[in-house]
């Protein structure tokens, strides 16, 4: 198995509730910078913060 389908393989059977406090705050903090970027970029890059926020915006509304 390479190293994408052992990440796939760990992603996909971890239980959000049980991931450590600092590691959930860390994620939060590393989007917020990444839509930070991309809201940024929407001047240059437009199709990519639009394809960003329209992304999180779906996440969002999954609960995911």
């Amino acid at each position: 198995m390479n190293e994408t389908a052992q990440l796939a393989k760990f992603t996909s059977e971890m239980d959000f509730d049980k991931l450590p406090p600092q590691a959930v705050l860390m994620a939060k903090q590393c989007l917020l910078d990444c839509l930070g970027v991309a809201r940024s970029a929407r001047r240059t890059c437009p199709h990519f913060a639009r394809n960003c926020f329209k992304n999180v915006r779906h996440r969002g509304k999954h609960g995911i």
